[in-house]
């Protein structure tokens, strides 16, 4: 049983490819596509100097340049954690 704690490797790295290819020419429709049908959350950082926090699939990542810097770090974020999530799983056992 999967628990909503428990982070989707296969969907993080879809999700990290997506913004990889689309984030620098197609931003603004990304980012309506990730709220819209994944429940992204970006939220201003109250410090009043423009950053922003993104919230999507168990991960959080912020950035002092604003939504687009956020997304960005999310996906970076999202990579390592598949990396470590990747290292956790036990080896197979080779065929002798």
């Amino acid at each position: 049983m999967t628990t909503k704690t428990e982070l989707d490797a296969a969907k993080l790295r879809s999700l990290a490819a997506e913004i990889e290819e689309k984030h620098k020419g197609q931003f603004l429709d990304l980012r309506a596509r990730l709220e819209r049908e994944e429940g992204m959350k970006l939220t201003p950082i109250r410090n009043g100097a423009g950053g922003s926090t993104c919230r999507m699939a168990g991960i959080t990542a912020t950035s002092t340049s604003g939504a687009h810097g956020a997304v960005t770090n999310w996906a970076n974020a999202a990579r390592r954690k598949v990396l470590a999530l990747d290292a956790e799983l036990p080896l197979e056992a080779s065929a002798e």
